[in-house]
């Protein structure tokens, strides 16, 4: 059986914020659009990504706080070539919240842990049918 890639399962041109934007943008932005992760751009280049948890940790005055003091420079950036289950254990082994798809044309899209699990539950339901 032939590994799928992950294109197959992320999340195409996932919503970005600027690198100049503060955490509170990147709090309202998750909130409207029901997500978790936020890939963090400047100039079109990724520069990081930022989540739920980490926005919590952010010291100051968090209305204005940028957003670099919550992102995450350590990020998962793969092709989306990359096999499924090389990008799911490389995030499992390295506690990554998301991957980040990324190809000629920048930011493809956005793998996370929420997907993953939607994976492992189609996964389960054809081998119990």
């Amino acid at each position: 059986m032939l590994m799928p890639s992950v294109s197959r399962y992320m999340t195409l041109v996932p919503i970005t914020i600027p690198r100049t934007a503060t955490v509170s943008t990147a709090r309202q932005l998750m909130r409207d659009h029901h997500i978790h992760h936020l890939p963090v751009v400047e100039n079109g280049e990724l520069v990081g990504v930022v989540d739920e948890r980490e926005l919590g940790e952010v010291d100051g005055d968090r209305e204005i706080a940028p957003i670099e003091q919550a992102m995450s420079r350590r990020t998962l950036v793969v092709t989306s070539d990359t096999a499924l289950d090389e990008v799911v254990e490389i995030m499992c082994d390295h506690a990554y919240g998301s991957a980040v798809i990324v190809g000629r044309r920048g930011i493809e899209g956005i793998f996370t842990k929420s997907d993953a699990c939607r994976v492992l539950a189609s996964v389960l339901r054809l081998a119990t049918s």
